[in-house]
C-alpha cells in the first residue's frame, strides 16, 4: 500500500466489533502511516497528516474524550510528534517542540501525585531529549545535555539507594550513553566508555551476590558491546568479537547445561 520506503513498524491488538483484532502499523519515507488487519491483509486506515518522512513509531493508551484508547504515536524528519487513535487513524495531538529531525521514541510510566502518568520521551538530531505527557500533548521537560544526534531511546525502573526511580538512558552519537530521572530530567548517569556512535540499547536485570543488578548494554558502530552496572556506573563488560557496526540488541534468557542465565544477543552489519 506504499510506494515509497518502509522506515518502522509496530504492531497492536484491538478489541473491534466483539472479536480481537491485530494490526500491523507501518510509516513510510513519503510521511504517511498504514495500518492493516493482520489476518486479512486489508488495509484499514491511511494517516497523512505528516509530509516529511516516518522515522519511529511507538504505542500507547490515552484518554480521548473520556475514554481510553490506543493510539500510534508517530516521529518525523520534521521534528513533530503526532498522535492518532489505533483504530480510526484519527489525529489526537500534534506536537511542534523539536525543529530537528526525531529520531527514536520511548515510553514511561510515573506516579505523578499519586496517579500514574503515561509519558512520551523523543529524542532528537539535535542531541535533545523531550518529555510529553500524552493525553494533553504539553511538554513536561527538555534535556539539552547532548549536542550530537540522539541515536536510541530505552525506559527502566530501578531502585536507587532503597527507593524505586525511572529513568530515561539516550546513546548518542559522540559515543556516550546518558541516563535521566524521567520524573525530573535531571541527569543520572553518563556512561563514557565508548568513542564511536552508540548503535542500539538494551537492559537486564542479574541475581549477583546476593542482589539484583541492572545492566545497561549499548552497542557501537566500532562492533563493541559494553555493558555498565547502572547504580554505580561502573563497566562490568566489554565484548569486542565484531568489527563491523552493532545493529541491534536483545536480551533473552537461556538454558546454559542446566540452568538459565541470561544472555546479551547482537546482530551486526557483517551479517552475523
Amino acid at each position: 500500500g506504499q510506494g515509497r520506503s518502509i522506515t518502522c513498524l509496530a504492531l497492536t491488538s484491538l478489541y473491534v466489533s466483539g472479536r480481537y483484532q491485530y494490526r500491523i502499523v507501518a510509516g513510510s519515507s513519503d510521511g504517511t502511516v498504514r495500518a492493516w488487519e493482520a489476518s486479512s491483509g486489508n488495509e484499514v486506515w491511511c494517516f497523512k497528516g505528516q509530509g516529511s518522512s516516518i522515522t519511529c513509531l511507538a504505542l500507547t493508551s490515552l484518554n480521548v474524550s473520556g475514554s481510553n484508547q490506543y493510539c500510534i504515536v508517530a516521529g518525523s524528519s520534521d521534528g513533530t510528534v503526532r498522535a492518532c487513535e489505533a483504530s480510526s487513524g484519527n489525529e489526537v495531538w500534534c506536537f511542534k517542540g523539536q525543529g530537528s529531525s526525531i529520531t527514536c521514541l520511548a515510553l514511561t510510566s510515573l506516579n505523578v501525585s499519586g496517579s500514574n502518568q503515561d509519558w512520551i520521551v523523543a529524542g532528537s538530531s539535535d542531541g535533545t531529549v523531550r518529555a510529553w505527557e500524552p493525553s494533553s500533548g504539553q511538554q513536561v521537560w527538555c534535556f539539552k545535555g547532548q549536542g550530537s544526534s540522539i541515536t536510541c531511546l530505552a525506559s527502566i525502573s530501578l531502585n536507587v539507594s532503597g527507593s524505586y526511580q525511572d529513568w530515561i538512558v539516550a546513546g548518542s552519537s559522540d559515543g556516550t550513553v546518558r541516563a535521566w530521572e524521567a520524573s525530573s530530567g535531571n541527569e543520572v548517569r553518563c556512561f563514557k566508555g565508548q568513542g564511536r556512535s552508540i548503535t542500539c540499547l538494551a537492559l537486564t536485570s542479574l541475581y549477583v551476590s546476593g542482589r539484583y543488578q541492572y545492566r545497561i548494554v549499548a552497542g557501537s558502530s566500532d562492533g563493541t558491546v559494553r555493558a555498565w552496572e547502572a547504580s554505580s556506573g561502573n563497566e562490568v563488560r566489554c565484548f569486542k568479537g565484531q568489527g563491523r557496526s552493532i545493529t541491534l540488541l536483545a536480551s533473552i534468557s537461556l538454558n546454559v547445561s542446566g540452568s538459565y542465565q541470561y544472555c546479551i544477543d547482537a546482530g551486526s552489519s557483517d551479517g552475523t
